[in-house]
């Protein structure tokens, strides 16, 4: 909870300096959340004995809750904790404090002494439970409650007491108990479903007016962060459309004090998709204002907010070679023209910094003496962050280039271009391509055929075309809202491009080096019945078949050995 708490330690503490009181809003909002996790059982399911006697447990938490903002409000305005209920505003009995299960409600050294009585189970009769209020590190109060341990990075307060619960810890609500807290994920979980409201908001600020909110006020929200907590979140805000969740109060100490963003990007049709944690951002999407910056370890996140979750780590350093591909060309190039290896990135064309090249999970990407190194970072898996693979080109007896890739073996009959500068690959076996691990080489059907199989659903489109249109000219990658290439990829294929109706898969990154650069192309004829069939590579055209109108050519690079039997001549 958050009391004012930037305001109280400056120049405090002298009781004829007039203040303005303010009410401690945010002592409410805990307490409340934390009945909350047990007034479902309580009102909708059949309660164990044990959830019965939590129930009445709980009546006490909510008579605490006036007595949490006196205590509170004494500590901003002395600097100190309260002795007892008069130093904080109650009457002096603290049997003028009760309910159904709870016979008093006393104030010592600023913590709160609940005792059960009354109607309550004969297990907690006579029974304490106690609230111990602590000081943040930013000067905010926190509670601890019952058996649990003290919240990480809270310190006593000035003049504070000792608690001592006597309620056993089978009895006692979740945030309260020495093991019944609910795990991790849970608990981040619950920051997810108090962040709805405020996304909602972001929402309409950006569609009213364009930008992103600033701040809390500017999305329509109250000021302070803490206006919205809960058991285990001590605070949302929002700074630059981003939605900061903050971890704490009962939170476990893994995730107390850390940060969970949720970074809004907009899409053409003016939709917000949200940015979740370490998950990767939208594909094809602009974030709206700031990018968000999480602090929760990605083991606590849930997947979709998750860098391991959203891709695992073989498709992380895919990325690595995604990126890497026209860099690849752009060296092949200037090998050819030159005759020897760039000797940086600059040398072909290429902006100075290797960090100018990098994605989700990769750092930079940077080229020396012709060897490319990808160093993965951002929101890459620990596994792998820090870690690099390289890129290493030789020449063949024709003088065409061949890359080697990570710790594969070097291409048989190549020799290294003048000026070359082998890099080094840090790279475990474990998570790299098989054409990339030591003497591993990519198994070429398996290859070929998933470029075939991505293929499909574009040949059912271009037929959709030929059968309403009678012709294919208007069949191209744009028409089919596919201006990229590598729009449609995958662990082999670098992109499938479409023009005149004709389809021309390249192959690369993960790919056999035999593949890698390679193209196999699927040429649309119609058959003498008027169905238009595919033609695969360089395979024959069927006696009787002719080229629709406005209808392309696919060129064929693969060798022949190398394609399916149906693709060879």
């Amino acid at each position: 909870m958050n009391f004012e708490s930037r305001k109280f330690f400056a120049g405090l503490g002298t009781a004829s300096e007039p203040r303005r009181r303010r009410s401690p809003r945010s002592a409410v909002p805990l307490v409340l959340a934390c009945i909350g996790v047990i007034a479902p059982t309580t009102l909708y399911a059949k309660q164990t004995p044990a959830q019965a006697i939590q129930s009445q447990v709980a009546e006490g938490l909510r008579l605490a809750v006036t007595a949490q903002a006196k205590v509170a409000e004494y500590f901003a305005y002395r600097g100190i904790a309260p002795a007892d209920r008069i130093d904080a505003g109650l009457s002096a009995a603290p049997s003028d404090t009760i309910g159904k299960y709870v016979t008093a409600l006393d104030i010592s050294g600023g913590v709160i002494t609940l005792t059960y009585g009354n109607q309550a189970n004969a297990e907690i009769v006579g029974a304490t439970l106690t609230l111990t209020p602590g000081r943040s590190a930013d000067g905010s109060i926190s509670w601890q409650c019952g058996l649990a341990p003290v919240p990480p990075g809270v310190m006593p307060l000035p003049g504070v007491g000792a608690g001592s619960t006597s309620v056993p810890n089978e009895y006692l609500p979740a945030p309260c108990g020495l093991s019944n807290a609910p795990s991790i994920p849970s608990q981040v979980n619950e920051g997810l479903g108090l962040a709805v409201a405020a996304q909602a908001s972001v929402e309409r600020y950006i569609k009213s007016h364009g930008t992103a909110p600033q701040d809390r006020s500017q999305a329509g929200l109250s000021p302070s962060p803490t206006d919205t907590v809960g058991n285990y979140v001590s605070g949302v805000d929002i700074s630059g459309g981003v939605v900061n969740i903050a971890y704490g109060n009962f939170a476990a100490a893994p995730i107390a004090g850390m940060v969970l963003a949720l970074t809004p990007y907009r899409s053409a049709d003016g939709s917000i998709t949200w940015q979740c944690g370490l998950a990767p951002a939208p594909v094809g999407l602009n974030p709206v204002g700031s990018i968000g910056n999480t602090t929760l370890d990605s083991q606590y996140l849930p997947a979709q907010c998750s860098a391991a979750g959203a891709a695992a780590i073989p498709k992380q350093v895919l990325e690595g070679l995604k990126l890497a591909a026209p860099i690849k060309l752009k060296v092949q190039n200037y090998i050819a023209k030159v005759g020897s290896a760039p000797a940086n990135r600059a040398a072909i064309g290429l902006t100075p910094s290797a960090a100018d090249t990098s994605g989700n999970y990769v750092s930079s990407v940077d080229v020396r003496g012709g060897g490319i190194t990808i160093t993965y970072g951002n929101r890459a898996s620990s596994r792998i962050v820090g870690q690099s693979l390289g890129l290493t080109p030789w020449r063949n007896n024709g003088g065409d280039v061949v890359w080697q890739c990570g710790n594969s073996v070097v291409p048989t009959g190549t020799t290294l271009p003048n000026g070359s500068v082998p890099p080094i690959t840090t790279f475990n076996d474990t998570y790299l391509p098989p054409n990339c691990q030591i003497g591993g080489v990519a198994p070429i059907d398996k290859d070929i055929q998933e470029g075939l199989r991505l293929a499909r659903k574009l040949q059912a489109t271009v037929e959709k075309i030929y059968k309403t249109q009678g012709m294919l000219a208007n069949a191209n990658s744009t028409n089919l809202g596919l201006p990229y290439p590598s729009d449609i990829s995958g662990n082999y294929v670098q992109g499938i491009a479409v023009a005149a109706g004709a389809l021309t898969i390249t192959y690369g990154w993960g790919a056999n080096v035999n593949l890698t650069a390679r193209t196999l192309g699927l040429t649309p004829y119609v058959s003498p019945d008027g169905k238009l069939t595919w033609v695969c590579g360089n395979a024959n055209i069927p006696t009787g078949f002719f080229s629709p109108i406005g209808g392309g050519l696919a060129a064929t690079t693969v060798a022949n050995e190398y394609l399916p039997i149906n693709c060879r001549p």
